[in-house]
């Protein structure tokens, strides 16, 4: 065949796209050409996005979406250099050729990916540490897929095998993920924090109205209780006048006058009745200290309670009870 004698590169005859020999090459309309399924792939990916399909290689965009047909003189090209590649491995030593094998083994982790790119890089040895981080220990290959199951980022073999069934997406659309979900994440703790903030001013507010409502409520009740104690004093003052006017009064009616003194009087015609006033007064200012002492044990259990009862009340607990406590 004349054309197996034509000198071509392996890189001319390899797809963009996958980076791998072409399978069932076709030319679009700008003439580039692609592997008939990863250029569908591409397409497919384009209109999901709501875009217009375009060339992968000079970014041309197509109204209409181009109908494929396969390049018949460039797939026997791509035949020929496959079969004299095939050839020359026989006759070095019966191997095949990897790039046969790996036809026969299937479609490529690109396909499968919808258009991903996985580049070929040599053995890690020796290469830098951050390099490393981003190679697959297992396939040698960049991490260029993210696995959304596991969260974490993986080589397209490693899609293709053991993450089979996971949801996988190209790196940049997971890391764009990520950034969308740290962004929800950021606004949201930022509104929280704003809320507890006001809280947190709310509950000093409060806080600082009911230490003034105490000090009001002291100073109140040690005004009333002052004012009751001299109100006592008071009385107590008076009832003593008024005992010594009833001492004196009794003095000198009983004895009109010291100054002359007649004979000593028969004291046994005293009787006891002259002391009755006095026990009356004094049995009047009992009986008024037992009332004044219970009204005073029952109106300080009152006022106890009412205190104890407005205490618990004023002890908000929820942002709901400091609001109404605001309120008032």
């Amino acid at each position: 065949m004349a054309v197996s004698r034509i000198s071509v590169r392996k890189d001319h005859l390899s797809c963009p796209l996958c980076q791998e020999v072409l399978r069932t090459p076709a030319a679009i309309p700008c003439g580039h050409s692609f592997c008939m399924l990863c250029i569908q792939v591409f397409w497919d990916n384009e209109e999901k996005g709501n875009r217009f399909c375009s060339c992968p290689e000079c970014q041309y965009s197509f109204h209409l979406r181009p109908n494929l047909i396969k390049n018949i003189a460039l797939a026997e090209m791509v035949e020929g250099m496959e079969k004299s590649k095939c050839r020359n491995n026989v006759g070095a030593g019966g191997k095949r050729r990897p790039v046969e094998a790996s036809q026969e083994a299937g479609p490529s982790p690109s396909h499968a990916l919808g258009g991903a790119r996985p580049m070929k890089i040599p053995r890690t040895t020796g290469a830098p540490e951050a390099l490393k981080s981003r190679i697959c220990p297992i396939h040698d290959r960049l991490l260029e897929v993210y696995c959304c199951d596991d969260e974490q980022c993986i080589c397209p073999l490693c899609a293709l095998v053991e993450h089979r069934a996971h949801n996988n997406v190209l790196a940049n659309e997971g890391r764009k993920r990520k950034q969308e979900q740290l962004q929800d994440i950021k606004k949201e703790s930022k509104l929280r924090i704003n809320m507890r903030e006001q809280e947190q001013k709310d509950l000093r507010k409060n806080v600082k109205r009911v230490k003034e409502g105490v000090r009001a409520a002291e100073e109140h009740c040690e005004g009333v209780l002052s004012g009751l104690i001299d109100s006592l004093q008071r009385h107590y003052s008076t009832v003593r006048e008024l005992i010594l006017a009833q001492e004196t009064a009794a003095v000198a009616q009983r004895w009109p006058s010291l100054s002359n003194l007649p004979e000593p009087p028969d004291l046994s015609s005293v009787s006891a009745d002259a002391l009755l006033p006095f026990e009356a007064l004094r049995s009047a200012v009992s009986e008024f200290g037992n009332r004044l002492e219970a009204f005073s044990e029952e109106e300080i259990s009152t006022v106890s309670q009412t205190v104890t009862s407005a205490a618990q009340t004023l002890e908000p607990t929820t942002r709901t009870e400091f609001l109404q406590c605001e309120s008032y």
